[in-house]
């Protein structure tokens, strides 16, 4: 959109109604500039136009009669764009679950780079008490990794992504494959403290966590794109 643009006709979002908008994203619809909350809704918006543009006031004259808007009986809307009076207790709860995954998810990650570490300096410097470290701050991270996973799942299934599905399957799908294999080297690192292998398997355990921490970066790449859009690192 051009610098010299008027300024948004509109002061909430009209995807999530409740929210401030963010002057500094906009869409141009039907001549009109229109402010957004987020990325997301911004999206959301280009998708549907005329479901949203029901929510503002200003736009009402440009909107069919008895078009789709989401907020046409004074509804609040969600992010999926439908009513909340049409949401179930089902529903409801799945959302609601959902808002923990990114409260959770960080301490795994960081445990996980955390038992990294400590089983590099054991495997350097041979210290008891970095391996001890490892397996402590390891169990800790596929313990929590378990939860944060399964409220990643959630709030895929109660989230709205328009032109991101094939990313939001890849942030899932990766997710969970990068716990199973955080998952693996914790038991591996177990079994290898255990029993004192020599040679190359001694190294298994590291391997896994570089493995799974490979897999949390690009995971975590794609949940931010689908946050704040594929041009999220556009300078």
């Amino acid at each position: 959109m051009s610098a010299w643009a008027a300024d948004p006709i509109n002061q909430r979002c009209p995807v999530l109604t409740e929210e401030a908008i963010d002057p500094a994203i906009t869409v141009v619809w039907q001549g009109k500039t229109i402010g957004l909350c987020c990325q997301r809704c911004k999206r959301q918006f280009l998708d549907k136009p005329e479901t949203y543009a029901a929510n503002l006031p200003a736009m009402a004259s440009l909107v069919p009669t008895g078009g789709p808007g989401p907020s046409s009986q004074g509804d609040r809307t969600t992010r999926a764009g439908a009513p909340e009076t049409a949401i179930t207790s089902a529903s409801r709860l799945t959302r609601w679950l959902g808002r923990f995954h990114p409260v959770v998810v960080h301490l795994p990650i960081a445990l996980g780079l955390a038992a990294a570490v400590a089983e590099m300096i054991y495997l350097l410097r041979h210290m008891p008490g970095a391996r001890a470290a490892a397996r402590f701050t390891i169990a800790g991270a596929a313990l929590g990794a378990v939860p944060a996973v399964a409220f990643g799942w959630f709030a895929a299934a109660s989230g709205s992504y328009p032109g991101l599905e094939s990313v939001l399957t890849w942030h899932r799908w990766l997710g969970t494959v990068a716990l199973a294999v955080l998952i693996a080297a914790c038991v591996t690192l177990e079994i290898v403290h255990r029993r004192h292998p020599v040679g190359r398997l001694r190294f298994l355990p590291l391997l896994l966590l570089s493995l799974s921490g490979l897999l949390v970066g690009l995971v975590g790449h794609l949940g931010g794109t689908l946050v704040f859009g594929p041009d999220h690192f556009q300078w």
